[in-house]
């Protein structure tokens, strides 16, 4: 039990310094991405699942509504709700491709500029570019015994 406690401050005095140095929401990030890395396969389904529900709930709402408000049957608020999901999904997808690929050229401007940074270096050191290359490939081949 005292190392339960020992482990519990630990870990909160390192989280209250980490907020002191980098931030909450930076905190916040690296918290979040070690949870999904750790309990992602049971977490991602479990928030899906909760998504869906609401998603139900709204639309359910939504269907009521439109029945009592406009006189609809049953049947023709299910169309309206139906095609409204659809336009709905549609839209954000197409939001979601939108910011992929500003991101990726974004990205991509970075990456090139890094590159030919790193193309610079390796050319005024050539040591330096053998040893990382064999660096590498150590690092591969021991990955790949690893999971053998």
């Amino acid at each position: 039990m005292v190392i339960l406690k020992v482990i519990l401050i630990w870990l909160i005095l390192g989280i209250t310094k980490m907020t002191e140095r980098y931030g909450l929401k930076t905190v916040s990030w690296i918290s979040a991405s070690i949870v999904l890395v750790l309990f992602g396969d049971t977490l991602i389904p479990a928030v899906f699942h909760v998504l869906h529900i609401l998603w139900e709930m709204i639309e359910s709402v939504f269907e009521h509504f439109l029945e009592t408000t406009f006189h609809l049957t049953p049947r023709q608020a299910e169309i309206i709700v139906a095609w409204m999901g659809i336009l709905t999904i549609t839209g954000f997808g197409l939001k979601l491709l939108y910011h992929a690929y500003y991101w990726s050229i974004i990205l991509f401007t970075k990456l090139q500029d890094h590159l030919t940074k790193v193309k610079a270096d390796f050319e005024a050191n050539p040591v330096k570019v053998g040893l990382i290359l064999s660096l590498v490939s150590i690092g591969g081949y021991g990955a790949t015994f690893l999971f053998l």
